[in-house]
């Protein structure tokens, strides 16, 4: 009985321990971000394959990987793409979650890419009821012809 209860105390008083040290052991990963023709990329440069799930929402998407980290978000912060509205991590038991703000209406690619994790964001399509609001211009009146004036005759010299 003794020995179960020694068990329980070491468990008890080292699981915390432990994962403190799994959240320092945890690798530093640099997270880039860029605007291109049409999308805005944000990349995960992970220095092994990591499995990863994304979970789309109306305003933002969760890509859960499964593995601890921490992510360098200086890139972001500094120049922040307009289709990416906030980039933020947590831990989620074993796993890092991170959750990336996008505009309503936005879509998503993902892909790996050696080690890299690749999210790309593309800009939602024009809101069919801002579109009803847009009025054609109205047609301009055929234009006549003027004729042009005759020329003058030159003036002759007095003299």
């Amino acid at each position: 009985m003794r020995l179960v209860s020694l068990a329980v105390l070491c468990t008890a008083l080292l699981l915390p321990g432990l994962a403190e040290a799994q959240e320092a052991m945890a690798p530093n990963v640099r997270v880039r971000v860029g605007e291109h023709g049409g999308f805005n990329r944000v990349v995960f440069d992970w220095r092994t394959r990591v499995p990863y799930r994304v979970e789309n929402g109306s305003n933002q998407v969760t890509v859960h990987f499964e593995r601890l980290a921490t992510l360098d978000l200086s890139g972001y912060r500094h120049n922040p793409p307009p289709l990416v509205k906030s980039l933020a991590s947590r831990p989620d038991g074993g796993e890092l979650a991170v959750q990336i703000g996008i505009p309503a209406g936005a879509t998503l690619r993902h892909f790996e890419h050696g080690t890299k994790v690749v999210i790309d964001v593309y800009a939602p399509p024009i809101n069919a009821a801002m579109a009803g609001d847009v009025r054609p211009m109205p047609a301009m009146p055929e234009k006549t012809a003027i004729p042009a004036k005759p020329a003058e005759p030159a003036a002759k010299p007095a003299g």
